[in-house]
């Protein structure tokens, strides 16, 4: 969304993401039990 709508696009996506794991996190992947592997995939995020 960035690409496409700037810094408001961005600010959209990452209000998604945080409403999604609000929302899902005891059901989203990976497992909460791998909260490392959940943990790399922000760190991912947040280093593009």
């Amino acid at each position: 969304m960035l690409l496409q709508e700037g810094y408001a696009g961005l600010a959209v996506g990452l209000k998604i993401l945080n409403d999604m794991a609000e929302v899902h996190w005891d059901c989203m992947f990976p497992p909460a039990k791998r909260m490392r592997a959940r943990q790399t995939a922000y760190v991912w995020l947040a280093e593009k």
